[in-house]
């Protein structure tokens, strides 16, 4: 299970003068990574690796967009490498 942050998406509010238009996403970003730092279908067939690629990249810059999630970006750079 993904460790998850204390208050990490409430930050995005005092940090940034606009807010997300869903920090529900945020928030579903910051708990949903799998285990090998990727966000995606957790029994995903080879093929759609791919998908999982993708995935995690665009869940790396939104997270880095509102400057939260720092342990799930690294996770994610980390798959990326």
């Amino acid at each position: 299970s993904t460790p998850k942050p204390s208050s990490a998406a409430s930050d995005v509010y005092k940090r940034q003068p606009h807010t997300p238009f869903f920090p529900q996403c945020l928030n579903w970003l910051l708990y949903n990574q799998l285990l090998d730092g990727s966000w995606g279908l957790p029994d995903r067939h080879p093929l759609l690796m791919n998908d999982a690629l993708l995935s995690t990249l665009a869940s790396i810059l939104a997270l880095k967009q509102w400057g939260v999630g720092e342990d799930q970006i690294n996770r994610g750079t980390l798959l990326l490498s």
